[in-house]
C-alpha cells in the first residue's frame, strides 16, 4: 500500500519537470541557391551533411528536446563550432552564423508545467553576399 503513493509522488515530480524545444531555422531570402555544411555538437542536434538552400526557402537545421523549462534562450549559436558556407556562382556570405546576434528568437511559453519552444532564424538576403 506505500508504493501507490510513493509512485503517485515521483510521477507529480517528473510530470513537473517542463519541456524546452529549440529549433533552429535558415531563411534564405536571397536570389541564390546556398550551402551550407555545419559542424556543432551532437547536442544542439545541428544537421550534418550538406544542406542545399533553394532561394526563398526556409530550413530547418537543428531541433532539440530538452528536459526542463527554460522560458529565455539567449544562445542560438552556442553549439556551431564552424560552418562551410559557398555560394552558387561565387561570392561568399558576409554575417557570421556563430553570432548570437545575428540570430532572430521567437520564444512561446503555455502551461503552468514550463514547457517552452525556441524557434531560432537566421535570415538572410541579397545584400549580405558579397
Amino acid at each position: 500500500m506505500k508504493a501507490i503513493p510513493c509512485f503517485l509522488i515521483t510521477a507529480l515530480l517528473v510530470g513537473c519537470d517542463g519541456q524546452t524545444i529549440v529549433e533552429h531555422r535558415l531563411d534564405n531570402a536571397s536570389s541564390r541557391t546556398v550551402r551550407m555544411v555545419f559542424h556543432a555538437d551532437d547536442y544542439h542536434g545541428f544537421e550534418g551533411d550538406t544542406l542545399v538552400l533553394a532561394p526563398g526557402s526556409i530550413t530547418r537545421v537543428g531541433w532539440n528536446d530538452m528536459r526542463g523549462g527554460r522560458r529565455d534562450y539567449r544562445r542560438p549559436a552556442e553549439g556551431i563550432d564552424s560552418v562551410h558556407v559557398e555560394v552558387d556562382g561565387g561570392g561568399s556570405l558576409h554575417r557570421d552564423l556563430r553570432s548570437d546576434a545575428e540570430w532572430a528568437v521567437d520564444s512561446k511559453g503555455k502551461g503552468i508545467r514550463g514547457s517552452f519552444s525556441h524557434i531560432c532564424t537566421f535570415r538572410f538576403t541579397d545584400a549580405d553576399i558579397d
